[in-house]
């Protein structure tokens, strides 16, 4: 009999919950057709924004072992920089995370 192969697919929703939420829901559905995959979550959570993280704990506790959740944290910035506004600082915000998703 030939072994399956694996498959692990990475999803990166929007740094809002009501992004998250349907991500979360995709993974599920993902998961309930095949057994050969895995998904990993990576959240990039603003840092004002603690329903992101109360969310993900209460996923943790409850969601198949097969979806796993990464908080990338952002890079610090330096202090000294006026913080960009509107799309500039979306731009910003992503960037600060790229030194944590080369794993």
């Amino acid at each position: 009999m030939a072994e399956s192969k694996k498959a692990e697919l990475v999803l990166i929703p929007s740094a809002e919950v009501s992004h998250l939420v349907p991500f979360v829901e995709l993974a599920n559905l993902l998961i309930t057709q095949t057994n050969d995959l895995s998904i990993t979550i990576l959240i990039m959570a603003l840092p004002s924004d603690t329903k992101i993280l109360s969310y993900k704990k209460s996923l943790e506790e409850s969601s198949d072992p097969r979806i796993k959740f990464v908080d990338l944290k952002p890079e610090l910035t330096d202090p000294s920089k006026t913080p960009a506004a509107g799309v500039q600082f979306l731009f910003q915000f992503v960037d600060s995370h790229k030194p944590h998703d080369k794993n």
